[in-house]
């Protein structure tokens, strides 16, 4: 990796990839050529045949964007990396920064939602948005969907009207196609690399492919699919991708963990708890999301 010697620079070190999602597998096996997108304290963003995968540092979490790289944080921030840097894919791993990450012994996680196999028993529903509402106080998402379970009215700003009068349509509606509608109305609402509203939106959909076999949630799933593609291109490009993944049923370590363990009746307060604090309110606009899509698509 590049350090502050100059003298440096033409050195090839060797490093470790520690993680990467399985659908990435192609750009290696490809030798696919990238470049640097966007630059962060923690991620760097790169573009390949114009989809965006991020590298990060080992204690990152993993997404769908991600290629977490077995380097610590400290060390990860040292990188001199500028947008339009080179990042090549090898059959053996991934050359970045005058470094070589090996791929030979990274884990190699599966994104896809596939474990609800089933329709999930209402009272479990129950539970877990019983659960996940403890957890959205911060944030106008989640303050509006504590607001509903309480029959409270608070202050909102003039985009958390908006968002408001959209939920509480969307709350009392039973009908699919309409409902969907509502959902995608709120695709780019927010501020951020990832708005609000896409990250409600990723939380909507995750509750649907998590309830996958009931019949209202599986027409719920694609009437979201079909009415958030349409609005797909109206907001960020790094949210865009977490929205296309999570329109194929791909979502992060942490929101698996939750409905995995959920559905085997396992206490998940912690994963819930570390979803909540990702960045400013993007983990609790997704936990919002959830909740909604879990009352909703439960509501066969």
């Amino acid at each position: 990796m590049l350090w502050e010697n100059e003298d440096e620079r033409e050195v090839m070190f060797i490093d470790q990839i520690k993680a990467y999602c399985k659908h990435f597998k192609p750009l290696f096996e490809h030798e696919k050529h990238a470049r640097v997108h966007s630059v962060y304290k923690s991620t760097i963003n790169c573009m390949v045949d114009d989809r965006i995968f991020s590298l990060q540092h080992q204690e990152m979490p993993i997404t769908p964007l991600s290629i977490n790289l077995d380097i610590p944080k400290k060390v990860f921030e040292l990188i001199r990396v500028n947008r339009g840097d080179e990042v090549q894919f090898t059959k053996e791993g991934l050359m970045a920064f005058n470094s070589m990450f090996t791929r030979e012994h990274a884990e190699v996680f599966d994104c896809d939602l596939t474990e609800g196999t089933k329709p999930l028993e209402k009272v479990k529903i129950k539970l877990l948005t019983d659960h996940i509402l403890k957890y959205i106080e911060k944030g106008e998402f989640g303050r509006i969907a504590k607001s509903f379970k309480d029959n409270e009215v608070i202050p909102l700003s003039f985009a958390g009207n908006y968002v408001s009068g959209v939920l509480l349509r969307l709350a009392s509606s039973s009908n699919v196609v309409e409902t969907g509608s509502l959902s995608a109305q709120l695709v780019g609402v927010g501020e951020g690399l990832t708005p609000s509203g896409d990250d409600f939106n990723c939380g909507m959909l995750a509750a649907q492919y998590y309830l996958r076999g009931n019949e209202y949630a599986d027409a719920l799933k694609d009437q979201l699919i079909t009415q958030i593609s349409q609005r797909i291109n109206t907001t960020t490009i790094i949210s865009k991708e977490f929205l296309v993944y999570a329109c194929q049923g791909k979502f992060s370590q942490m929101v698996k963990n939750v409905l995995i363990k959920s559905q085997k009746e396992i206490d998940v307060t912690e994963e819930i708890i570390k979803i909540r604090d990702i960045g400013h309110t993007s983990g609790i606009d997704f936990l919002t999301g959830l909740y909604f899509g879990l009352l909703k698509g439960g509501n066969e």
